[in-house]
């Protein structure tokens, strides 16, 4: 049901003819997009997204042991530190391409003293 104008009802398979509407559409083929931000109750209902995941200090550490170790894992050693470290393996895979970007800024600023 399209909501983006109080008192305008229409279902996602019908064109929305309201007045407020009608000068909308040329972004707009069908109601089928979120309600107006003007109406704050409805912005946090469109706030999506992921928490940011907050690993403990064991699992940075023994991350961080692996990729001091290795910087690139094969699939069965990501599989196999993934349990070790009570992470999924996308989890883990993520990291490490992380932290392989960051290993690349310390190297081309010339730091190479990781800072965590």
């Amino acid at each position: 049901m399209c909501t983006r104008y109080a008192g305008t009802a229409v279902a996602p398979s019908q064109k929305c003819e309201s007045p407020q509407h009608l000068l909308h559409q040329s972004h707009h083929q069908h109601c089928t997009h979120f309600p107006h931000p003007s109406y704050p109750q409805q912005q946090q209902e469109q706030e999506v997204g992921r928490l940011r995941a907050t690993y403990s200090r064991w699992q940075t550490l023994e991350l961080e042991k692996e990729f001091h170790y290795n910087r690139y894992l094969s699939r069965n050693r990501r599989l196999e530190v993934a349990y070790l470290v009570q992470l999924s393996e996308q989890q883990v895979k993520t990291w490490f391409q992380n932290r392989r970007m960051r290993w690349k800024r310390e190297q081309a600023s010339g730091s190479g003293i990781s800072r965590g």
